[in-house]
């Protein structure tokens, strides 16, 4: 078991981490590390942390006790989590640009930058609790990134397991529910939907579990199957995205988890 000693100069690395090149005052140091109670002469083994923390760190980096803090300086690309959230910002920006493949490339090099997650030995301290939900919404805004670039670039059928654990793991994230009804219309129900007839049962199923209701998204739908080859998808860029199609209310995503056991089915038979 890590000793309190060594979770509170690991708490004060990622404060200080979390403000490169700036000064953060020693007061609230204290504060954030001993929970809004620090002991009187608190300051001492704040010091001897940093004396610790100097000792241990790499070369390019320096810890300085500068007018009544400390503050650290480091290269911004020496900061994982630094990186990563440029990583993913590309990733987004390639994304809305319609480059799928350079969009994916981001994606997998931010998330080769995650063992776990981040900051999870220091969550007893409140700022590093927020931090820690904030990069992990992060990491799970870049993993459903990756798995709509692989969509894009016709790999649906690879990501349909994946998208099915994930769902179970994440009940609420509607974009993976949404993402996952995609891949499985792109992957599984192409070359059955280019020949259903509209006033079709199943056809009608189907649309009602998606929610969608208008004429007009189900021509949509559907003519994202029309023309497929060897489970290729026809959509590009430009076109109309059938995921423009899901309502916008979060509410009805309850209408797809109640239907998603009949639409595996039917995806099996």
């Amino acid at each position: 078991m890590r000793s309190r000693w060594a979770g509170r100069r690991s708490a004060v690395l990622a404060l200080l981490l979390l403000e490169p090149g700036r000064v953060v005052p020693a007061g609230r140091l204290m504060e954030e590390v001993w929970r809004s109670s620090p002991p009187q002469g608190a300051a001492t083994p704040l010091r001897s942390y940093n004396s610790r923390l100097c000792a241990v760190l790499d070369p390019e980096a320096a810890l300085e006790d500068r007018g009544g803090g400390y503050m650290i300086t480091i290269g911004a690309d020496d900061i994982d989590a630094g990186r990563f959230e440029r990583l993913v910002a590309a990733g987004h920006a390639a994304l809305r640009e319609g480059e799928a493949a350079a969009a994916g490339n981001r994606f997998r090099d931010a998330l080769a930058l995650c063992h776990g997650r981040a900051l999870a030995d220091v969550c007893d301290v409140e700022t590093l609790a927020l931090e820690s939900a904030r990069l992990e919404e992060l990491r799970l805004t870049a993993m459903e990134g990756r798995i709509e670039a692989d969509i894009e670039l016709g790999r649906h059928a690879q990501v349909i397991g994946e998208l099915e654990r994930l769902v179970a793991e994440y009940p609420v994230r509607e974009r993976l529910w949404r993402l996952l009804v995609l891949a499985l219309y792109r992957g599984v129900w192409m070359a059955e939907l280019a020949g259903i007839s509209e006033p079709d049962l199943v056809s009608t199923q189907v649309m009602e579990a998606l929610g969608v209701r208008q004429e007009s998204d189900i021509r949509c739908w559907r003519r994202c199957g029309t023309g497929c080859v060897q489970r290729s998808c026809c959509w590009r860029p430009g076109d109309r995205d059938p995921l423009s199609c899901w309502p916008s209310n979060a509410s009805k995503i309850s209408l797809v988890i109640a239907k998603l056991p009949w639409l595996i089915c039917h995806r099996l038979r």
